[in-house]
């Protein structure tokens, strides 16, 4: 298995080649192209009772697409649906890295993939996502950031701070928090609201745009029925 982030920058995108009978997963839909002795199925990631629970909870589907090189040598060309950047990440064995809901792209099929269950207090504050991707290796994973990823090594006990909407993810190692990102609950209220504190050892992933940020941008843009009637 060979893997390499093609057209690097904003529209980039991942370029598998897998030799025959080799494996890889996928998140469904991230398919853009591929050689035909492929053969693509779908499973769902996380079998027993365990993953059936946290799924129903959450309401959050764990389908993955399986590709495999049933007739031969090929390559699949993999792309997130938004706009912006992907990484590659080697996994070592029993490592493990969470993913904000909505970041995984496709995995080597011995990485594990789990829902990652948050309390309500930090899906509260944390801008409600309440289930993570977690994500175990070894094997190599993708994933993918609204704007460009920006990877931070936090040291023993270092602390840093990210926006709710800017955090990407971070080592199963990372302890964090969910906290206000101003002392006046005034401030809280009427900006941004609460920030990720994260503590190392481990590894930080950031994405340079804010997914909520643009929604509220282009809110005013959007035509309504009651838009129309207030032009009346």
């Amino acid at each position: 298995m060979k893997i390499e982030i093609v057209l690097p920058g904003t529209y980039c995108l991942a370029k598998v080649i897998l030799e025959k009978d080799e494996q890889f997963n996928m998140q469904p839909d991230a398919m853009v192209a591929m050689d035909s002795v492929m053969d693509v199925e779908g499973k769902i990631f996380g079998d027993g009772i365990g993953a059936m629970i946290k799924r129903t909870i959450t309401g959050s589907s764990a389908r993955i697409q399986t590709v495999t090189a049933k007739k031969g040598r090929g390559e699949i060309l993999l792309a997130p649906d938004q706009a912006g950047d992907i990484c590659l990440k080697a996994l070592k064995r029993n490592e493990e890295l969470i993913l904000n809901h909505g970041a995984y792209l496709g995995s080597a099929p011995d990485v594990e993939f789990d829902l990652k269950l948050q309390g309500p207090i930090k899906t509260l504050l944390g801008g409600g996502t309440f289930t993570l991707q977690k994500m175990k290796g070894p094997g190599f994973l993708l994933f993918s950031s609204f704007g460009s990823i920006l990877h931070k090594v936090l040291g023993p006990g270092e602390k840093y701070v990210v926006d709710n909407d800017h955090l990407l993810g971070w080592s199963g190692t990372v302890k964090y928090s969910v906290k206000k990102s101003s002392s006046s609950m005034l401030s809280s209220w009427l900006s941004e609201g609460f920030v990720y504190e994260l503590e190392g050892p481990g590894d930080v992933y950031i994405q340079s745009r804010g997914p909520a940020s643009l929604a509220n941008v282009l809110v005013p843009y959007f035509v309504t029925k009651n838009n129309e009637e207030l032009k009346k």
